[in-house]
């Protein structure tokens, strides 16, 4: 394979996220660092753990919609 010109991926904009603990339902924003992220399937995955109950939160982007916030 041969890259002929390399494609920039997008900045977001924030990189704080907010997040709903499923366990606890503590709602809590997390600054970049202390949050993971992953993509796969075409969507983007956000991890943080709940600073209540320790629970592993998470917050599921589709690639449409992170292009939309990029914007």
């Amino acid at each position: 394979m041969n890259i002929i010109q390399h494609g920039r991926l997008p900045e977001e904009k924030s990189t704080t996220k907010r997040f709903k603990c499923a366990n606890c339902g503590c709602v809590f924003e997390a600054d970049k660092g202390e949050y993971r992220g992953s993509f796969q399937y075409n969507e983007f995955y956000f991890y943080c753990e709940c600073p209540e109950c320790k629970h592993t939160s998470n917050e599921i982007v589709t690639r449409d919609q992170f292009a939309v916030s990029v914007k």
